[in-house]
């Protein structure tokens, strides 16, 4: 058996989570539109993750708007679909000329991305506070 180890004195590690409603179009409600979203800090990686699947671009979106800070290693975003039927689509998937058939199935709006995403940035700097590390400055191994 592995002797526990508390690493908290030696890696940073904070994590926030928070409910939130997505917009969704009329005649597409399919229940409770309230979704769960969380940001997770280990060491200098991030992981967020939110309740709704979503589209690929959704996710580098919020991976290039973290990542570029350089403060993180890694940026990992997480989509659960939890069998819900739950998926998000990307806002240019709404647009005239990319129209996507998928979208036209799916019950957010175009807003949604906008509000997931601003609620992701959120929940980051919530943990970053909680951490002790509101700047969020890189602080793994070999950084000072």
């Amino acid at each position: 058996m592995v002797p526990h180890i508390d690493v908290r004195s030696q890696v940073r590690l904070a994590a926030s989570r928070e409910y939130i409603n997505l917009p969704q179009r009329q005649g597409k409600d399919k229940g409770s539109n309230e979704i769960e979203t969380q940001a997770l800090l280990i060491g200098d990686c991030l992981f967020v993750l939110g309740e709704p699947e979503v589209y690929v671009q959704i996710g580098m979106r919020i991976k290039e708007m973290l990542s570029g800070s350089g403060r993180y290693s890694h940026v990992f975003c997480c989509g659960v679909g939890n069998q819900s039927g739950r998926y998000l689509s990307w806002r240019r998937g709404f647009g005239t000329e990319h129209r996507d058939a998928d979208t036209r199935q799916y019950a957010y709006t175009e807003n949604a991305e906008g509000v997931l995403v601003g609620n992701i940035l959120k929940l980051v700097k919530q943990a970053e506070k909680k951490s002790g590390n509101p700047q969020g400055a890189n602080t793994g191994p070999g950084k000072d």
